[in-house]
């Protein structure tokens, strides 16, 4: 009898992974995080390799933009991972010529930001531009369900710079007549609500950015705004800042144009640069290569084959899926691992799979006296040497005793007991 299993391991396409052995005793870094995905992605492979690479002791801030900007320009966060320094050049500027910390260079060549909305809704009303949301029957489409009187458009968190930027421009367009500036409270809720609005198939007009997993996932038409243009950019950020500083009642009369699409950057005092050379020297080689997600090819093609053998050793291979992210790829690895009824524990040692589900008789008195069995994952002897195998392949890949497994889910009636195998 068997069950089926879906395992998922996640693979990153970095520049460098090249880490020092020795342990640096001194090195402390004080990493900021911020609260959306790409973001956390950076800070948890930066903190894996300080920690075993170099032997730092490594501690993690987490927050929106203006807090964790706010402690690394004062010198209380050491390394910031992704700066989207467009969206915070006035005040990142005046750190940086003062010569208190360093903009280290790029973490990925090519991010965008925009206005979108949902291609099914955009192809049915022909909406291609920012100008063509301000009508009164395309706002109704997006009702704001806290102020029916306009539609929604779903922003950023108000503790992002972009949130004031969107204010400003919905001001400048002519749209804040029709939408309101909806800030969803948080990075997750912000997926969440296109995800939602996909699932229900409800159209949805949003603010969002690339690279990220959601957008391969989701089919969003960026809405055209005004060209680029550096002097209407700094024009609008000088009202951003005093709004962000004194309120809303701060506006005034700008400019508006579209975002830059640009690349993101990595940060560090340059007290604790100076301190610690060879970490930062780490960090100035760590990034996203976008030649190497696709095609695949060369060496991670390599891997990739060598982990598919790997996977067939093991398991009864039903699927073998390589699924390109943004920042790198997912291999789903789907397959059946056995179903056991056991009396000991000595069947655990008979199976090829790394896991398997025990199904073990459950004596009980009290009020679970109706359950008679204890159905658990467990891992078997073969375990180990799963791990050691994926991760000679590549060093980001360790698969844990219960993550990142996920279970697909089978019928009850596939859940029956199994009548010519005992242990």
């Amino acid at each position: 009898m068997k069950f089926l299993k879906r395992l998922t391991i996640s693979i990153f396409l970095l520049s460098s992974l090249i880490v020092s052995n020795a342990n640096a005793g001194d090195c402390k870094a004080r990493l900021g995080d911020f609260d959306w995905s790409s973001a956390n992605i950076h800070t948890a492979i930066t903190t894996f390799i300080l920690e075993k690479g170099y032997g730092c002791e490594v501690s993690v801030t987490k927050g929106s933009t203006t807090p964790i900007m706010a402690a690394h320009y004062d010198g209380q966060l050491d390394v910031i991972t992704e700066v989207w320094y467009d969206n915070i050049i006035a005040n990142y500027e005046p750190h940086e010529k003062a010569g208190t910390i360093i903009n280290i260079g790029v973490n990925t060549p090519d991010s965008q930001q925009a206005f979108y909305v949902d291609k099914t809704t955009a192809d049915k009303y022909n909406l291609k531009s920012v100008d063509d949301m301000k009508d009164p029957k395309i706002a109704a489409l997006f009702k704001d369900p806290e102020d029916p009187s306009k539609g929604r458009m779903t922003s950023c968190i108000s503790g992002w710079t972009c949130y004031t930027v969107n204010l400003v421009k919905q001001i400048e367009y002519g749209l804040d007549k029709y939408y309101t500036n909806f800030d969803p409270g948080s990075g997750g809720a912000l997926d969440a609500a296109i995800a939602g609005a996909f699932a229900k198939k409800k159209p949805i007009f949003t603010y969002y950015w690339a690279p990220t997993g959601l957008m391969g996932k989701v089919d969003l038409v960026r809405l055209t705004e005004p060209k680029f243009d550096s002097d209407c950019w700094n024009s609008m950020s000088a009202v951003v800042e005093d709004i962000k500083a004194n309120g809303p009642d701060a506006y005034k009369k700008s400019c508006a144009c579209e975002y830059r699409d640009m690349a993101l950057t990595k940060s560090v005092l340059t007290d604790w640069a100076k301190a610690h050379p060879k970490e930062t020297d780490f960090l100035k080689k760590y990034t996203i290569l976008k030649d190497r997600i696709l095609p695949l090819k060369g060496k991670i093609k390599t891997e990739i084959d060598k982990m598919r053998a790997v996977a067939e050793k093991y398991f009864a291979l039903e699927e073998f899926e390589v699924v390109k992210q943004d920042f790198g790829i997912d291999i789903e690895i789907e397959g059946e691992i056995p179903l056991v009824y056991m009396k000991d524990a000595s069947a655990e040692s008979l199976e090829t799979s790394p896991w398997i589900i025990k199904i073990r008789n459950f004596n009980h008195s009290g009020s679970l006296k109706n359950y008679p069995y204890i159905i658990s994952l467990a891992t078997t002897s073969n375990f180990q040497s799963f791990v050691n195998l994926m991760e000679d392949i590549n060093i980001l890949v360790s698969p844990e005793k219960f993550q990142p497994v996920k279970f697909k889910p089978v019928s009850y009636t596939h859940l029956t007991l199994p009548t010519n195998r005992e242990v």
